[in-house]
């Protein structure tokens, strides 16, 4: 199976903040406060952790892997 979220490589969706535009970074950035920092702090820092130990080879081996599997190849 592909991956689909973030969720399924281990990341915490509750440390992420999502946007679809420039603009709508920029706001939300601006609209932040002390407590939205520290609410999301054990998320950021578990996704950071996870950033650290990221292994990109592992992920394409397992997408081409995938890949194969759901082609029949």
């Amino acid at each position: 199976m592909l991956f689909r979220s973030l969720e399924e490589l281990g990341y915490d969706e509750r440390g992420v903040i999502r946007f679809n535009s420039t603009d709508e970074l920029i706001s939300k950035v601006n609209n932040l406060t002390a407590d939205d920092y520290y609410n999301r702090l054990s998320y950021i820092e578990h996704n950071y952790k996870m950033i650290k130990n990221f292994r990109f080879k592992d992920v394409i081996a397992r997408l081409f892997k995938d890949f194969i599997t759901e082609n029949n190849i």
